[in-house]
Order: structure tokens, then C-alpha cells, then sequence
């Protein structure tokens, strides 16, 4: 599980890393600094968590903000994120770091070529005594369909370990163009002790 919950893609650092550097190189200090300052902050959010304790879904939401704000420096004007939470949701409890390989998944499939603008959406919805929860991108849709993917098939292998088939993983093309996962599992509320 632990290996599992620790599969933040390191290309992502490294990129990151990168275009701190040329953002340095051009002289663009502050925009470096920010990106620096966001970069710790994710890690040291993300390195803090317990992978074997839930955590409210606004402080996932709150992780994943910091995330994409990285994203979107060093994408510039081609991503754009659009969250869809109601407040009555985010204190329902889910599995710490469970929405970043989808949304890993969703910047390095779906990001379109340079000048094109993607939209990301990030939804979270009750449906009875369940919590579902999306997220989408307007991309260019050749992420895995399957679901079966490294980040997407752990997912997937945590949801069931947690939840056993209390849980439900749906992935695959976006009707309009695009790519969807789904995640369904109980809908519990609180702060994990």
C-alpha cells in the first residue's frame, strides 16, 4: 500500500525542476521562486500524510490545488482547472493522494499542443450514501482507456484494498472529446483520528 500511495510520477519533478531552471536562466526570478515555493509545499504536504489514514477531501482538494498550480506555471495559458466540490462534501473522508495519478494522468495525456487551451475539472458529488468523484479533461484523449495503466491501475488496486467492492473505478473516453475517470466509494464524514 505504502509503495502504491508513493508513486508520484518523477518525471514530474524533474520537469518541474527544470523549468524552475530556464525560468531562472530567463530572468524570471519570481515566477522561479513561486514555482520553488509550490514545489515544497506539495512534497512536503504529500510526504506528511499517512498512506493507511483517510483525510478530508478538502485537504486532497487543497493538495492537488498546489499540484496543478505548478502545472499551470509551467504550462502557462494552455491549462486551465475548474473544481466542482460542494462544501457539504469536503469533509467526506477519502484515501490521502487517491485523485494525483488521475490528474497526472489527465496533464500528460490530455494536455494539448502549445496554444491550445485544456480544461481539467475536478467534480465531487453524493449520490445516496456514496462519494463520487471525477475528474476530466477536454484534451486529446489518448490516455489509457482501459483504466490499466500504472497510475490509473493503482488507483484502482488502493480503491479495492480499502474499500473491497464497496468500491467502483470507471475510466475511459469523455463524450465531446477528452478523458474521464470515475471513482465511487461509501460516503463517510470527519476527521480520521
Amino acid at each position: 500500500m505504502r509503495a502504491l500511495r508513493y508513486q508520484v510520477n518523477p518525471h514530474f519533478l524533474y520537469n518541474t525542476l527544470s523549468s524552475i531552471s530556464t525560468l531562472i536562466l530567463e530572468g524570471r526570478t519570481q515566477l522561479a521562486e513561486r514555482m520553488t515555493m509550490c514545489l515544497s509545499a506539495f512534497f512536503r504536504a504529500s510526504l506528511a500524510q499517512d498512506p493507511f489514514q483517510d483525510v478530508p477531501l478538502a485537504d486532497e482538494i487543497e493538495l492537488q490545488r498546489i499540484y496543478l498550480s505548478i502545472e499551470q506555471m509551467r504550462f502557462e495559458d494552455n491549462l486551465r482547472v475548474v473544481y466542482d466540490v460542494p462544501d457539504e462534501l469536503k469533509r467526506a473522508l477519502v484515501p490521502s493522494l487517491i485523485l494525483q495519478p488521475l490528474i497526472e494522468n489527465s496533464i500528460k495525456h490530455g494536455l494539448q499542443e502549445a496554444g491550445k487551451l485544456t480544461t481539467l475539472t475536478i467534480i465531487g458529488r453524493a449520490a445516496r450514501d456514496r462519494l463520487v468523484l471525477e475528474v476530466a479533461d477536454d484534451g486529446r484523449g489518448t490516455g489509457d482507456c482501459s483504466g490499466t495503466g500504472v497510475g490509473l491501475g493503482n488507483v484502482r488496486r488502493r480503491l479495492t484494498a480499502r474499500f473491497g467492492s464497496a468500491c467502483r473505478f470507471w475510466a475511459g473516453p469523455r463524450e465531446g472529446g477528452g478523458f474521464q475517470v470515475r471513482l465511487e466509494m461509501p460516503l463517510q464524514f470527519g476527521r480520521p483520528a
